[in-house]
């Protein structure tokens, strides 16, 4: 029983340490883990949420939502090391501030890496924002900064009409 509550407990932490770049309440919001199945491997830390590419495996939280067909969680102890996602595509959302557009990332594999505070897309990116869209092979962005840096972008931002 200690060992599920350890499990619960890292993914109240997932998500209230993703939500840090999103609303300020999505952080009092509750956590919804949606999953056609399951597997805890709580000796090794890890937690594998899968579903399908018609109904993704889903964490949620707010604003914050993450789905793939699988959503692996890697912990030690009650810290979080990492959450990849993976899928045709994986996705995820939030929206950073209430008077801000909700950002949306598709890629193959989606990362975020706690240690680091990396958010980390590979393989077919988009990121979109409003009508700006940002399309490469890899884009990692830092949440303490806020920074974006990408490998083979393409980037489009459309014009405001009069």
């Amino acid at each position: 029983m200690n060992r599920f509550l350890n499990t619960v407990t890292t993914m109240a932490l997932l998500l209230v340490v993703t939500v840090s770049y999103s609303l300020p309440e999505d952080a009092m919001q509750d956590i919804l883990i949606e999953a056609a199945s399951s597997e805890f491997m709580l000796d090794e830390g890890v937690e594998v949420h899968l579903g399908s590419e018609s109904e993704p495996a889903r964490i949620s939280q707010g604003s914050m939502v993450i789905s793939g067909t699988e959503i692996r969680v890697e912990r030690s102890g009650n810290a979080l090391i990492r959450v990849t996602a993976t899928g045709t595509p994986a996705r995820s959302q939030q929206q950073p501030q209430q008077d801000q557009a909700v950002v949306y990332m598709n890629a193959d594999t989606l990362v975020f890496d706690n240690a680091s505070r990396i958010f980390s897309a590979d393989g077919n990116v988009e990121l979109m924002q409003a009508d700006h869209t940002i399309t490469g092979n890899h884009i990692d962005y830092y949440l303490d900064t806020g920074r974006a840096r990408g490998d083979q972008i393409q980037m489009t931002i459309k014009q405001a009409e009069d």
